[in-house]
């Protein structure tokens, strides 16, 4: 098949930026013995950032698509209550702005947050 298929970015990702283990002991939470923090529906979308928002009000969240092909995904994030689609073209980056605001919806941003 083609790297696209092999999902080839995905791949030098985990070479080049492993996970960080993280030992944890047993303690009484309200989290299931698994969790996804961020869950995103189609694998040529990678995370490229997701952090705290400049103006304090929110999360910041960078998607690059990486196989170049336009693509549909649904984005769901459970850190913050937020479940939205996104719509890619090939090799788009887009930043997202989730609002600490229940009320209001996600919004597309600038790559620069201004």
């Amino acid at each position: 098949g083609t790297w696209q298929d092999c999902r080839l970015h995905q791949r030098a990702a985990l070479l080049n930026q492993p996970m960080p283990h993280v030992t944890e002991t047993y303690h009484a939470g309200d989290l299931p013995a698994q969790y996804s923090g961020i869950a995103i529906d189609d694998p040529s979308l990678q995370l490229a950032a997701f952090k705290r928002a400049e103006n304090d009000r929110g999360f910041v969240l960078r998607l690059a698509e990486a196989a170049g092909r336009t693509c549909s995904a649904r984005i769901r994030v459970p850190l913050c209550s937020r479940e939205f689609s996104v719509a890619l073209t090939p090799y788009q980056v887009s930043t997202w702005c989730l609002p600490d605001d229940p009320s209001q919806a996600p919004y597309e941003i600038s790559l620069t947050e201004m």
